[in-house]
């Protein structure tokens, strides 16, 4: 096995196979435990590179590399269907399935340069690793927009009790604890002083795990009578989405004494609705087009816009090359304030959904529920819709709200606020279902201070670090 990994492309190549392992433990799969082996195997794999290869800082980057890239093309592949809505792009296509993947795995390549720089043979790689990797990880979810698509704290879905850990500290804060305890538990076999770091990390599992246990346990689903609404799912594809017979069938499904919620764009460009609906619209002001959300006369315009479909990053420079001169140059323009008069609701359209810090700036006291919309006929019948549902599914538990959710073509469903889908409509249909909404809980942990515990932890933890490491070289200048 040495021999075998003293070649380094066979390194790369294993660094590869364990990006498409990982991705294993996302939807549609969700194997659990997925996660704490990769990322067990992928510390190990780090240390084999310090000793063996003489901390080759080329290598620590290729390996990050060719991990990313391979997890990311296995679990966000679907990206490729929405260029295939329009035949006439597929020239397009290496876009969503190759860049992507290649310029999102960049981020695990200089995360393994900082590694391969801290590496050690101390228990404080451990941390390192722990550290880096979380705060890449957040890079990643606000670097050029943000792509915060299937942060390893995802892998989580399976288990509702470990979930609610994001009331406390959020996805970056599961994901840190998932590094944490990941290479701790495969650090094992270096010392036997180990053994207590490998129990305070799976005390610190349990902790979270009856932490979790407690507050499902404690939840009292308590709906409010007065505060009932309606559903609509819609099963259009893109190309007639809009048309006058969709709309028309689509509107049809509302209710005029109840609030009926409609998905993203459902029903094209402005029209006048009852007052009591609330539904998906494109509108058009100055010459800029909106991806909006209307709710009687007023509107929430879209603020966290898809790249390369709601707008082109770098517009001007990409067009001046002729790489997206084909492209159509009518782009949706990003919403500036939350003009939206109901303010019952927490308007989240499609993408949002995936930013937790963008829905905890929305937060209000007066807010009973999320409510998302979403159209994912872009992307099929693959994985992309039900990762999507992950995503979103997450915001509840970390504000305490339920979510209503309609989509076209997605997962139409109420979610309460423990992150448990309480009703749904069937996927791919034309239908409504109407309920009451439960009530939310009291603001959490995490809605209060977001990330800053997060972030003061990591900064606390190398301090200590500094300072040890700093002692540990006086000790050695002395002994010398």
């Amino acid at each position: 096995m040495t021999l075998f990994l003293n070649k380094k492309s066979n390194l790369i190549i294993i660094f590869f196979i364990l990006g498409i392992i990982l991705s294993l433990g996302f939807d549609p799969y969700n194997i659990p435990f997925i996660s704490i082996l990769t990322v067990g195997i992928f510390f190990l794999l780090n240390d084999f590179i310090y000793f063996n290869h003489n901390k080759n800082y080329y290598l620590f980057f290729l390996t990050g590399i060719s991990f990313g890239f391979s997890f990311f093309v296995s679990s966000m592949y679907w990206v490729a269907n929405s260029v295939l809505v329009y035949p006439e792009l597929y020239y397009l296509i290496p876009i969503p399935l190759i860049g992507l993947p290649l310029i999102l795995s960049i981020f695990y390549g200089v995360m393994q340069l900082f590694n391969s720089i801290f590496w050690s043979s101390s228990i404080f790689r451990i941390i390192y690793f722990s550290i880096f990797w979380t705060v890449f990880e957040i890079i990643r979810g606000s670097f050029f927009s943000g792509l915060p698509w299937n942060v390893i704290a995802y892998s989580w879905t399976w288990s509702l009790s470990i979930m609610q850990a994001l009331s406390i500290f959020g996805i970056y804060g599961l994901c840190f604890f998932t590094i944490l305890i990941s290479a701790s538990l495969f650090s094992f076999y270096f010392k036997k002083n180990y053994f207590l770091l490998i129990f305070i990390s799976v005390l610190t599992f349990f902790i979270i795990l009856a932490y979790g246990h407690l507050r499902i346990k404690n939840y009292e689903e308590i709906y409010s009578v007065s505060n009932e609404v309606r559903l609509i799912s819609s099963n259009f594809d893109q190309n007639i989405k809009w048309s006058e017979q969709s709309i028309n069938k689509i509107l049809s499904l509302g209710s005029n004494d109840k609030i009926s919620i409609f998905p993203e764009t459902s029903i094209g460009f402005t029209k006048k609705i009852p007052s009591n609906w609330i539904a998906g619209t494109i509108r058009k002001e100055n010459e800029k087009y909106f991806n909006s959300m209307q709710y009687s006369n007023t509107f929430y315009d879209k603020q966290k816009l898809v790249p390369f479909t709601e707008f082109l990053p770098l517009e001007n420079f990409l067009r001046s090359i002729d790489i997206f001169n084909l492209v159509p140059k009518n782009f949706f323009s990003s919403g500036e304030s939350n003009n939206f008069a109901n303010n019952n609701f927490l308007p989240l359209i499609c993408y949002e959904g995936i930013f937790p810090l963008k829905t905890i700036s929305k937060l209000s006291a007066n807010n009973l529920a999320i409510i998302n919309i979403s159209n994912d006929a872009w992307f099929g019948n693959h994985a992309g819709p039900l990762q999507h549902l992950t995503h979103v599914r997450y915001r509840t538990v970390e504000t305490g709200l339920p979510m209503i959710r309609s989509t076209n073509k997605g997962y139409s469903v109420l979610i309460n606020p423990i992150g448990q889908i309480t009703e749904n409509i069937p996927r791919n249909e034309l239908n409504f279902i109407e309920f009451q909404i439960p009530d939310r809980l009291d603001l959490t942990i995490y809605a209060k201070y977001k990330d800053w515990p997060v972030i003061i932890l990591i900064a606390f933890l190398l301090i200590l670090l500094y300072i040890f490491r700093d002692k540990n070289i006086s000790r050695k200048s002395k002994n010398e």
